[in-house]
């Protein structure tokens, strides 16, 4: 279906052309995540211009958004799905489906609770270990809800442990990275925009 070659045919005066038209290629990025943890305010303050002086609360997702931006040689779909654990069932459906290049997973670091952190470490497993995910890079977002600079290194490092970082590395090499950003605010910052040509390799 990607690879389809459409022709278009132009008639003049003289005689009749066939013009080629090459589609665009179409990437498409899931945002994952607990409710709460900032996966719409990463996509609509970032990538959709219109919402780019919002501040105002977001009510938290019921099911799911989808947008749709140009990129460099395509088109990129983000998928931004409900973080509500009666909803989770819809993730699977999703990547099941569709030829998912990359997963943003964010994470609340001011959520420090157990119950959380092991939450959060059991969907990552599930999603890295899915046979339909293997070829998918897997982006672990903390988000710093503040300047990224104004976050204490202890409370960096004390998350790089809970969440397994170096293990994840170690198993799965260049398949999983991990990032501090402020989500409403990440555009400009010099780790994401790395990031984000680090995920292109995958498209």
């Amino acid at each position: 279906m990607g690879n389809t070659v459409n022709k278009e045919t132009v008639v003049t005066n003289e005689n009749v052309k066939v013009k080629t038209i090459i589609p665009q290629k179409k990437y498409n990025i899931l945002i994952l995540g607990l409710n709460g943890s900032g996966k719409t305010t990463l996509l609509y303050h970032n990538f959709i211009p219109e919402w780019t002086n919002i501040t105002s609360y977001m009510e938290p997702t019921i099911s799911y958004h989808y947008e749709e931006i140009k990129w460099i040689n395509g088109r990129l779909g983000f998928w931004d799905l409900s973080g509500n654990p009666l909803m989770r069932n819809i993730w699977p459906l999703i990547y099941r489906n569709v030829k998912v290049n990359a997963i943003l997973y964010i994470i609340n670091i001011m959520d420090i609770s157990d119950e959380c952190i092991s939450e959060n470490n059991s969907l990552i497993s599930l999603l890295l270990n899915d046979e339909c995910l293997q070829t998918s890079c897997i982006v672990l977002v903390f988000n710093t809800f503040n300047e990224v600079h104004n976050i204490q290194e202890n409370l960096k490092n004390d998350m790089l442990i809970k969440y397994k970082i170096e293990d994840l590395i170690n198993h799965y090499g260049n398949r999983i990275h991990y990032l501090f950003v402020d989500c409403k605010n990440c555009k400009m910052d010099k780790g994401w925009i790395q990031l984000m040509q680090q995920i292109s390799y995958y498209f």
